[in-house]
C-alpha cells in the first residue's frame, strides 16, 4: 500500500463511511499509524449508525482527546440501540454541550417514545435553534400529540419564512400518518414557500388516504417533480385506479427524463 499521511487516511475513511462501506473504513482505520480526532469521531459515528455500539465505545475509550461530535455520535447510537440509561449517563458526563448535543437528547428520548422526557430536556436547553424547535414539534406529531406540536409552533420566537417551511415540511408526513390529513392540507396551503419535499409529503398523504383526485390536483399544480413525486402518483393509480393511469404516468415520467427506480417498478 502506498504511503498516506493522516489527511489522506482521514479523507479516505470519511469517504468510505459516506458510501456506507464501514468494513473498508474499519480496515483502513486499523492501519492508520497516528489516528486523528476527526478519523476517530467518524468511526464512532459509523459504528453507532450500524448499531455496533461495543466497537464505537472501544474507539471512544481509546481517544486521547474527544470532541462534541464524538460524544454526540455515541449518545445518538445508544439511543438508537434502545440503551436510554447509557445515553443519559454519557450526556451527564459530557464536558461541553452545544445545541446539537441537546437536540440529540430530544430526538433520542422521542425515538424511544419518551416524549415528556424529551420536552423536559428541550425546556432545559440554554440555546435553541430552528432545528431543535422542529425536532421537538416533529416528536409530538410522530407520537400523535398534534395539539402540543401546534401550540409549541406558535411559541416559537423565530417564526420566519425558513422556520415555518422547515416545521411544516418536517411534520406533514406525521400529521397525515396520524389521521390529520385535512389539518396537514390547511398548513400546507398556508406555507409561503413550498419546497418539493412538502409537495411530495402532501401528495403521498392523499394517496395513502385513497384520495387520488386530490393527489392528482396537487400533482398537476407542481412546477417541479422528482422521482418521489412520480412514484407516489404511479403507486396511487396502480392501487386505486385500475384504468391505465399508472402506465400513462410511467410513460410521462420517462418522457420527463426521470429514470424509474426499484420503488417505481414495485409500485407498478
Amino acid at each position: 500500500m502506498p504511503h498516506h499521511d493522516n489527511v489522506s487516511y482521514t479523507a479516505m475513511i470519511t469517504a468510505y463511511l459516506k458510501n456506507n462501506e464501514l468494513r473498508k473504513a474499519e480496515k483502513l482505520f486499523q492501519t492508520m499509524p497516528d489516528r486523528t480526532i476527526v478519523a476517530e469521531s467518524a468511526m464512532i459515528d459509523g459504528y453507532a449508525k450500524a448499531g455496533l455500539m461495543d466497537s464505537a465505545q472501544k474507539v471512544f475509550d481509546a481517544m486521547i482527546d474527544t470532541n462534541v461530535f464524538s460524544w454526540t455520535s455515541l449518545i445518538s447510537g445508544y439511543f438508537r440501540d434502545g440503551q436510554v440509561a447509557k445515553a443519559c449517563q454519557l450526556f451527564d458526563q459530557m464536558p461541553a454541550k452545544n445545541v446539537v448535543s441537546w437536540t440529540t437528547m430530544v430526538l433520542g428520548y422521542a425515538r424511544n417514545g419518551l416524549i415528556d422526557q424529551a420536552r423536559s430536556v428541550f425546556n432545559q436547553m440554554p440555546e435553541k435553534n430552528t432545528i431543535s424547535w422542529t425536532a421537538m414539534m416533529k416528536s409530538y406529531v410522530d407520537n400523535g400529540r398534534t395539539d402540543e406540536a401546534l401550540k409549541l409552533f406558535h411559541e416559537m420566537p423565530q417564526r420566519n419564512l425558513y422556520s415555518w417551511n422547515t416545521m411544516i415540511s418536517g411534520c406533514l408526513d406525521g400529521l397525515a400518518r396520524n389521521g390529520f390529513t385535512k389539518l396537514a392540507r390547511e398548513y400546507f396551503d398556508q406555507m409561503p414557500n413550498k419546497d418539493i419535499a412538502a409537495w411530495n409529503a402532501m401528495i403521498t398523504a392523499y394517496v395513502d388516504e385513497c384520495l387520488i383526485v386530490e393527489a392528482s390536483e396537487l400533482f398537476n399544480l407542481m412546477t417541479e417533480r422528482n422521482i418521489v413525486t412520480w412514484n407516489a402518483m404511479i403507486d396511487g393509480y396502480a392501487r386505486h385506479r385500475p384504468d391505465g393511469e399508472a402506465m400513462k404516468h410511467l410513460i410521462l415520467m420517462l418522457r420527463s427524463c426521470i429514470r424509474p427506480n426499484e420503488t417505481t417498478m414495485t409500485s407498478y
